[in-house]
């Protein structure tokens, strides 16, 4: 295998505009590697893009990975200094997630003839929004009952064993309107509502894995109008579902003193947005895990995470799929960048994985 490959593989990649929900250029240049190499993929209704190589009737492997990027990703101008991959510091680089993308094509071309696995590769759409893709995607068309997303910003060798349970809130808090100079008593202030809301509900870290946030708030009309509707929205989440469901009931109760309290009427809109998962120590697909990473030179770092991935989307659906560590820094910033020698662990690492 050239090592040069997956890097000059990664820096097209990288320089393709692939905002979420316009992934359309990546995905066709994907199809072209695809297709010039006589790989025969299907592409579903949202844009996913699977499919397969190796051997149909051996076991199957699941690798995954999205194609859509956050903002700033326009205009990407690739950089190299000291052995880093990064912009020009006006855009992210994209190591979130085309450099997963990056490793897992030209580690499957490397050793295409040495196959002897059904590996099952499905890079979606829309990760960073709304999990359109995963969410979106016909498991049933999978054989794969276990796999890797390679999707979290740490080095290679990182295993993401625990993921939390997450909802959405949006709370929305109907006082009544009046002009606040001339009979601001007729009016029922709808934020002052919302403070005393805010007073009785936590904030960021409740233990060390769980979280609870208003990330937005808006209200009133104008500065001389007592406000009648002030809207909040955020998330709670833990990796223990019993913590969710406790922080639920405390909002509903906090929700119905204020109400009580403030003689508005508040509404509460929450949803469930992504399902937990946590793999015991003595996991057999874990264990087979570390044993291939250990044999790659590499030493595995268990970790639980607060952040939610696709991961969370497969093993509500039935696959056993832990997410590794793409080898990438600072995701998300226009300071973000990728080791050259971590791309070339994780291409080196998922050659381990389907070839062995």
């Amino acid at each position: 295998m050239k090592n040069n490959s997956v890097t000059s593989l990664f820096k097209k990649l990288a320089t393709i505009k692939s905002p979420s929900g316009s992934e359309r250029d990546i995905a066709n240049f994907i199809k072209g590697i695809l297709e010039d190499n006589n790989i025969l993929y299907f592409q579903d209704e949202v844009g996913n893009i699977i499919f397969r190589v190796g051997n149909i009737d051996a076991e199957s492997i699941l690798l995954s990975a999205h194609m859509d990027t956050v903002p700033p990703g326009d205009n990407i101008n690739i950089e190299e200094s000291d052995g880093f991959i990064q912009t020009d510091g006006t855009s992210i680089l994209g190591a979130d997630n085309k450099a997963s993308i990056a490793a897992i094509l030209d580690g499957i071309l490397s050793v295409r003839n040495k196959i002897n696995k059904n590996i099952e590769v499905v890079f979606t759409v829309e990760e960073e929004t709304t999990f359109k893709g995963a969410m979106n995607l016909d498991i049933s068309s999978l054989k794969s009952k276990k796999g890797y997303l390679f999707d979290r910003s740490a080095p290679v060798g990182t295993i993401v064993i625990s993921a939390p349970y997450a909802n959405e809130f949006v709370i929305t808090i109907n006082g009544k309107a009046a002009h606040a100079g001339s009979e601001p008593e007729k009016g029922n202030n709808s934020i002052v509502a919302a403070a005393k809301l805010l007073n009785l509900l936590p904030n960021g870290r409740v233990d060390t894995y769980t979280t609870f946030n208003v990330g937005k708030i808006a209200g009133g009309s104008a500065g001389n109008v007592v406000a009648e509707k002030t809207i909040l929205s955020g998330d709670f989440r833990s990796i223990d579902k019993k913590n969710v469901d406790n922080l639920s009931v405390l909002l509903k109760n906090a929700i119905a003193n204020v109400e009580k309290e403030t003689e508005t009427i508040i509404d509460l809109q929450e949803i469930p947005i992504v399902q937990g998962y946590s793999f015991k120590e003595d996991n057999k697909f874990l264990q087979e895990t570390i044993s291939i990473i250990r044999a790659q030179g590499l030493k595995p770092q268990n970790q639980v995470s607060c952040g939610a991935s696709e991961a969370n989307e497969y093993n509500a659906r039935g696959i056993e799929v832990l997410n590794l560590g793409d080898g990438g820094e600072s995701p998300h910033a226009t300071n973000e960048r990728i080791k050259i020698t971590e791309l070339i662990k994780l291409r080196d690492l998922i050659v381990k994985i389907i070839v062995d």
